[in-house]
C-alpha cells in the first residue's frame, strides 16, 4: 500500500507540471481551487481516505508551482526581455549540458551568472542558449565548465518550447573564437569527471580499432560523436539504444559485480555496500550526469541504505522518491525524452517484480525474461504516442545482451586503466572487452535488420503491435510452470504479420538497389546495399514517404542527404526523422529565408542529437565495403551562396557494387557550369535528372560528361509546371538514355550488381 501511495505522489507531481507545461495558468488555478475544497472537507476529524486524497492532490500543487516559477524564470529574465533587439553581451557562466556540433555550429546551454550590456555589468540568475559559428576544441566545454562568450542576443523563431524546456529564454550567437573558457573557476569535480572521461576515451582510441573504441566510448561513456554511425542506428533501431544511453542498467550491472567481487574477497556488508554505491556514483559521473543514471544511482543508494538500516526496501517507493527528487531539483527534466523512457522502463520492471508472490519462485531465465518483457511495456506507450517505430525484436536483442553489460564496462574500464601501466599489457587485456562489443554490435545489426523489425501504425502493423503487447503481458505476467503456449502463440501471430506485410521485399531484400519513390512533385531517392540504407530527400509530403518507406521495410536511415534547401525535398525528411532512427544528416549549410522545412530538419537533427556533416567538394563517405558516396559539388565551395536555392544543390556520385549513381538535386545551367569546371568527367550508370526534368534542368554538356544509360525523372502526375519539359526528353532522347519516369511507372526499382543495373517499375 505505502509504494502504491509513492507511486501515487509522484504520478501527480508529474501531472501538475504536464499541466502547467501545456495549459499554463489554467491549470494551476483549477488544482488550486480542488486543492482548497479538499482541504475544506478536511475540517472535519481527519481519516485515512482523506489523507490519501490530500497527499496526491498536495504533490501535484507542487509540481503546477515549481513548473510555474521554472517557466517564468526563463520568460521574463533580463536576456530574454532583450533577445528581440538583438543587443551586443558579453556573458559569464557555467556550461550545463555537453557542447553538440552539427552544421558547422557548436552548441550548448549556459548558465549565466555575469552579463555585461553596455558597459554595465549585471549579476543574473538565467539560462541562454550559445550558438558558436564553427568547432570548438575538444574537451575546452563540457558541464561544470565556466565559459566566457561574447555575441548577439536573439529570440528563438523555432524550438521555442524545446528552449523553455531546457530553461532558456533566448540565444546567444557568436564565432568560436569569441568562446573562451575560464579554467582556474571549474570546479573540482566538473574538472576531475570531464578529464576522466577524455582520458578513458583516448586511452579506447589508443587500445581498439576505431569501430570497438567508438563503441566503448558509447557505451561506458555516452560519448557518441566517434561512434560508427550505421552501429549506432542499429542500436536505436533494435530496442538496444539504451545501452549508449547510461541508463540504469549501467549502474545496476556495475554495483552488482561490485558486490558479487567484495563477497568473493570476503568484506564485511557494510563495507560491500559502500563500495556498490561508489561504483553507481562512478558510472553516474562518467555518464556525465545523465538523467537515467542520477535515476539509478538514487534508487541504489536508497536501497543500499535502507539495508545498512536493516529497513526491508521497496522498489515502487524507490522509484517514485527518485522522481519526487529529480522533478523538484528540475521540474522541466520531465520534458526529457532520457527522463521519460527511463522512468518508464524503470516501472514497468518494478510493477512487474511486484506482482511475485511470496511462493513464486521463477528461473533465472524466466525473470530475465519478465524483467526484459516489462521495460518494453514501460516503454511501449511513448513509443506509441511520440509515433516511432515499436522495435519488436528488442525482447530477444534485450536478452542477448544485457546479462554482458556489466562484464563489458569493467573490462574496457580495467583496459584503459592498463593503459597508464603498460601499453603491450593493455592490449592483450584488450581482446576480451573486444570481443565482447563486437558481439554487442553483431546481435544489434542482426537484429535491426530482421523483416519489419520497427512495427508502425498501420492497419496490419497495429494488429501486429497488440499481440506483440499482449506476449510481453503474457511473459511479464507468467508464473513458474505456467505454459508458454499462449504467450509464444500470440508473438508468433505478430511475426506473422509483420512478415505478410513484408513478404513482398523477401526475394529482393539482399540485393543492393537504389529505389526512385514516387512521392509526387519532388524528389526522394533509396539506396540499399550490404545492408546500410541511404535516403537521398524526402518529397514534399511526410506521409507519402514514410508511408513508402514502411511498405519496404525499411526501420532505419544511416544517411539521409538533404540536396538543398527547398520544401519539396526536405519536407518528408523531417518526418522521416521523427519516426525512425538515422545515423547522420548531410545538408548543404545555412541559407537565409531557406525555408521552414530546412530549418525544421536542422532543429529537429539538433534536438535528436543526429550527427549533422555540411557537404564539401571532395567529400567521400564509405557506408560499407562496396558502398560509397562523393561529393561532387556543394555551396560551401562557393565564396558567395547563389540566390536560386536550385544551384544550392549537393551533387553526389554514388557507387555501389561498382555501378555508379549521380545524383543533382535541382542544380540549373549556372551552376551545372562550375560543376563541370571541376569534374568534366562523371561517368556514370544513372543519372536522377535535376529539377524534375525542367526545360533549365539537364544541359548537353552534363549529359556529355556523365554518359547515363539510365535517366530518372522524379515528377508528379499531371503537375501543373509541364514537366517534364519537351526539351529535357529530346535531349535524353537524343543521346540514346533510358528514360524512367515516376508519374508514368509508381516507384522505380533499379538492382545493382557487379557493375550491372536492371530495371523494375509497377505501372500506374
Amino acid at each position: 500500500m505505502r509504494g502504491r501511495l509513492y507511486l501515487l505522489c509522484f504520478v501527480s507531481m508529474a501531472a501538475g507540471i504536464v499541466a502547467v507545461r501545456f495549459c499554463n495558468v489554467p491549470a494551476l488555478w483549477a488544482i488550486l481551487a480542488l486543492l482548497l475544497l479538499s482541504l475544506c472537507g478536511l475540517a472535519t476529524p481527519l481519516k485515512r481516505r482523506a489523507l490519501i486524497l490530500i497527499i496526491p492532490l498536495a504533490c501535484s500543487f507542487l509540481g503546477c508551482l515549481l513548473m510555474f516559477a521554472s517557466g517564468a524564470a526563463a520568460r521574463d529574465g533580463m536576456l530574454a526581455a532583450k533577445a528581440g533587439d538583438g543587443v551586443a553581451v558579453t556573458v559569464l557562466g557555467r556550461v550545463v549540458s555537453p557542447a553538440t556540433t552539427g552544421g558547422g555550429i557548436s552548441s550548448f546551454f549556459l548558465q549565466v551568472g555575469e552579463a555585461k550590456l553596455k558597459n554595465e555589468t549585471y549579476t543574473l540568475g538565467e539560462r541562454v542558449y550559445v550558438q558558436a559559428q564553427g568547432t570548438l576544441r575538444a574537451g575546452e566545454i563540457f558541464p561544470g565548465s565556466m565559459v566566457e562568450a561574447h555575441g548577439r542576443l536573439a529570440r528563438p523563431q523555432r524550438e521555442v518550447a524545446w528552449l523553455a524546456d531546457n530553461g532558456a529564454g533566448s540565444i546567444l550567437r557568436c564565432a568560436g573564437e569569441e568562446v573562451t573558457r575560464q579554467p582556474w573557476q571549474a570546479g573540482m569535480v566538473s574538472r576531475s569527471v570531464a578529464g576522466a572521461r577524455q582520458w578513458i576515451a583516448l586511452a579506447y582510441d589508443r587500445v581498439f580499432d576505431k569501430r570497438v573504441a567508438g563503441f566503448l566510448q558509447g557505451v561506458s561513456l555516452s560519448k557518441t560523436d566517434n561512434m560508427d554511425q550505421a552501429t549506432l542506428a542499429d542500436l536505436r533501431a533494435c530496442g538496444l539504444g539504451h545501452l549508449i544511453a547510461m541508463a540504469g542498467l549501467h549502474v545496476g550491472s556495475a554495483a552488482i559485480l561490485v558486490l558479487a567481487i567484495a563477497g568473493v574477497l570476503g568484506l564485511g556488508r557494510r563495507w560491500r555496500f559502500v563500495l556498490a554505491c561508489l561504483a553507481a556514483v562512478a558510472v553516474l559521473s562518467l555518464s556525465d550526469f545523465r538523467l537515467s543514471a542520477m535515476r539509478a544511482t538514487i534508487m541504489a543508494g536508497a536501497c543500499f541504505a535502507g539495508s545498512m538500516l536493516g529497513r526491508r526496501y521497496n522498489p515502487l517507493i524507490g522509484v517514485s522518491l527518485a522522481g519526487m527528487v529529480m522533478l523538484c531539483a528540475n521540474p522541466r527534466a520531465i520534458c526529457d525524452s532520457s527522463f521519460q523512457y527511463s522512468f518508464a522502463a524503470a516501472l514497468g520492471i518494478v510493477l512487474v517484480a511486484s506482482r511475485r508472490g511470496p511462493h513464486d519462485r521463477r528461473s533465472k531465465a524466466g525473470l530475465a525474461v519478465a524483467v526484459c518483457a516489462g521495460a518494453q511495456l514501460g516503454i511501449l506507450p511513448l513509443i506509441v504516442i511520440k509515433g516511432e517505430p515499436a522495435p519488436v525484436s528488442a525482447l530477444l536483442a534485450n536478452l542477448l545482451v544485457v546479462w554482458i553489460v556489466g562484464a563489458l564496462l569493467l573490462a574496457g574500464w580495467a583496459t584503459a586503466l592498463l593503459t597508464a601501466i603498460s601499453l603491450p599489457v593493455a592490449r592483450a587485456a584488450s581482446v576480451m572487452p573486444a570481443a565482447l562489443a563486437r558481439y554487442v554490435m553483431a546481435v544489434a545489426s542482426t537484429c535491426a535488420r530482421l523483416p519489419g523489425a520497427g512495427l508502425h501504425m498501420g492497419a496490419l502493423s497495429a494488429a501486429a503491435l497488440v499481440m506483440y503487447a499482449a506476449a510481453l503481458v503474457m511473459f511479464a505476467t507468467r508464473r513458474r510452470g505456467s505454459s508458454l503456449i499462449k504467450p509464444a502463440v500470440a508473438l508468433a501471430v505478430s511475426a506473422v504479420l509483420v512478415l505478410f506485410g513484408c513478404f513482398p521485399l523477401v526475394q529482393t531484400a539482399g540485393i543492393p538497389r537504389m529505389t526512385v519513390l514516387d512521392v509526387g512533385e519532388g524528389d526522394a531517392s533509396l539506396l540499399q546495399a550490404e545492408g546500410t540504407t541511404v535516403l537521398v530527400d524526402g518529397g514534399p509530403d511526410p506521409n507519402i514517404i514514410v508511408a513508402k518507406l514502411r511498405s519496404r521495410g525499411v526501420s532505419h536511415i544511416d544517411l539521409m542527404v538533404a540536396s538543398h534547401p527547398h520544401a519539396d525535398h526536405c519536407a518528408g525528411l523531417v518526418q522521416v526523422m521523427r519516426s525512425m532512427p538515422v545515423g547522420r544528416l548531410l545538408e548543404p549549410g545555412e541559407f537565409g529565408g531557406a525555408g521552414g522545412a530546412y530549418e525544421d530538419l536542422l532543429a529537429l537533427a539538433k534536438r535528436r542529437r543526429v550527427p549533422v556533416t555540411v557537404a564539401a567538394a571532395g567529400q567521400s563517405l564509405t557506408l560499407g565495403s562496396r558502398f560509397t558516396l562523393e561529393v561532387l559539388f556543394a555551396p560551401s565551395m562557393l565564396p558567395v551562396p547563389p540566390a536560386n536555392l536550385n544551384d544550392c544543390s549537393i551533387v553526389a556520385m554514388a557507387e555501389v557494387e561498382r555501378a555508379r549513381v549521380l545524383f543533382t538535386g535541382d542544380i540549373e545551367a549556372d551552376a551545372q557550369q562550375t560543376l563541370l569546371h571541376d569534374n568534366p568527367s562523371m561517368a556514370c550508370d544513372v543519372i536522377k535528372v535535376p529539377h524534375q526534368g525542367a526545360a533549365n534542368a539537364a544541359t548537353a554538356a552534363l549529359l556529355d560528361a556523365s554518359r547515363p544509360a539510365v535517366a530518372t525523372i522524379s515528377v508528379g502526375r499531371h503537375n501543373e509546371y509541364g514537366h517534364p519539359s519537351k526539351k529535357c526528353l529530346d535531349l535524353l532522347t537524343s543521346r540514346g538514355v533510358k528514360v524512367a519516369r515516376t508519374d508514368l511507372s509508381g516507384d522505380i526499382v533499379i538492382p545493382m550488381g557487379n557493375g550491372r543495373i536492371g530495371m523494375q517499375a509497377s505501372r500506374r
